[in-house]
């Protein structure tokens, strides 16, 4: 996610004045965007309400033949005020007198450009009057980011929940970290004025209200719908700060979370079973990742840097060692010079110590690699009509993170491969005496200079012939 280049919104009848504000405003970094018209303008501050850092406007916008003014950059100014106030609105004049001045005042102008334009003056005023408002921009930008990033990661737990819970429908502690977790999501997304992914996580979490009650078992349909809407929610998170989320439809689902239970409940009435006694819940197990250790996120390019430095850190010690043992040369046995040589032994073990957690640091385990694939096996037995039971082994290796960013999508590809070729249909399975479940079995191990990931199944295979006659 990329923070958009800021702008600063021009605002003149005369086109020609724009190529004097690009030269003048060269040495800032905001994108210059230009309006005509005050219809254009509008249309720009409504495209770009958290991007445009400042506003200057001509105070002529529209004159008659006569030269008198038609619509001036305060009538302008009136028409944005209550929904921008919080942008810094210039004006430009050719003159200042008490009444435009206190005109100003009253319309929150934060400054008046003289004519003829000075480039010194221009710069130190857009830079002056927008420093509080970029500076804000940015800090929302980067909350902005923080969500996302935080947001995807409670979608992921989420995810393994609702595949759990498929397995364990009676858990009532998968539901309420479920709903846990939405709550989470809907209140910091509220906070940071999202209405749209606010909005669909309060709907999205109210939905598990009756089977948390124990009104309702999760079944299969259920489960269908939950994990249909997660993909919703997390399209959402993904498009946060593009203007992609307005495009991302929500209605569909959402009126299908909200008929969902009143469907369910209607289709019951015809064969109602009334129960004398409590429903009792199955044996809880405990929630998945619930041991998982807090991790926190670094940036590759700070462990490289570091990486860097205690590299040169090594350079300068080797430098250090030729100069005493120049010293030794010329002084013979000193026992100042043998106290600086173990000194300079213990800093090279503190370099290499340090150097091999910084690569350590690097790395991230294989279970983040493989948290997608439950999903993919779910969906692939779904379009496939085939049952399969996933067992994955040695996931607590760890790898480097750029290994681990390229992994996730070969992977997939090859074990949708195995449920879409390899494996057989449980008929076909019972026929030859296999189980009508398929195992699918990744195994991860690592030698000194590798790590090895071994993906197997118990089904036929591929078809070699088959292949060879696809090719030729």
């Amino acid at each position: 996610m990329t923070p958009p280049k800021l702008k600063l919104l021009i605002v003149d009848d005369d086109p020609e004045i724009f190529d004097l504000f690009e030269v003048f405003l060269e040495p800032l970094d905001l994108e210059i965007i230009t309006a005509t018209t005050i219809g254009q303008a509008i249309d720009l501050l409504n495209q770009y309400p958290d991007q445009i850092a400042m506003i200057i406007s001509d105070y002529r916008l529209e004159t008659s033949d006569e030269d008198e003014i038609k619509v001036s950059g305060f009538d302008f100014r009136e028409q944005i005020i209550d929904k921008h106030r919080n942008i810094p609105f210039a004006l430009v004049s050719g003159y200042l007198n008490r009444e435009i001045a206190l005109r100003g005042i009253d319309l929150s102008v934060c400054s008046f450009i003289n004519k003829p334009f000075n480039q010194d003056e221009v710069v130190k005023v857009v830079r002056e009057k927008s420093k509080e408002r970029v500076e804000s921009l940015q800090e929302d930008w980067e909350m902005m980011i923080e969500f996302q990033r935080d947001s995807l990661e409670l979608v992921e737990e989420i995810e393994a929940h609702l595949l759990a819970l498929e397995d364990n429908p009676s858990n009532d502690e998968l539901i309420n970290t479920i709903m846990r977790l939405l709550h989470t999501i809907k209140g910091t997304s509220a906070c940071l004025s999202l209405t749209k992914v606010s909005t669909f996580s309060h709907q999205y979490e109210d939905f598990f209200i009756p089977y948390k009650e124990g009104l309702k078992a999760v079944d299969t349909d259920a489960s269908e719908i939950m994990v249909e809407a997660l993909d919703t929610l997390k399209n959402l998170i993904t498009s946060v700060g593009t203007k992609e989320i307005e495009h991302i439809e929500t209605s569909v689902i959402l009126e299908s979370l909200a008929a969902f239970h009143s469907q369910k409940t209607n289709a019951s009435q015809k064969n109602k079973v009334v129960e004398t006694t409590p429903k009792k819940s199955a044996p809880q197990k405990s929630s998945p990742e619930k041991e998982q250790k807090e991790e926190t996120v670094v940036s590759t390019r700070l462990l490289d840097d570091f990486m860097e430095q205690s590299g040169e850190l090594t350079v300068l010690k080797g430098i250090v060692v030729k100069h005493v043992q120049s010293l030794e040369q010329q002084l013979g046995a000193n026992e100042t010079l043998e106290h600086l040589t173990a000194a300079l032994e213990e800093m090279h073990s503190v370099s290499g110590s340090m150097q091999n957690k910084i690569l350590e640091l690097r790395k991230v385990p294989l279970r983040n690699v493989l948290k997608s694939i439950p999903r993919v096996i779910r969906d692939s037995k779904k379009a496939t009509q085939k049952e399969v039971d996933l067992h994955i082994s040695g996931q607590e290796l760890r790898i480097d993170t750029k290994l681990g960013h390229a992994l996730p999508g070969v992977l997939v590809h090859m074990i949708r491969n195995s449920v879409d070729h390899g494996l057989e249909m449980p008929d076909d399975r019972e026929k030859i005496g296999k189980s009508r479940v398929g195992q699918l079995k990744i195994h991860c191990s690592e030698l000194p200079d590798f790590v090895i990931i071994d993906i197997s199944d118990d089904g036929k295979g591929i078809d070699a012939e088959a292949i060879r006659k696809k090719c030729i």
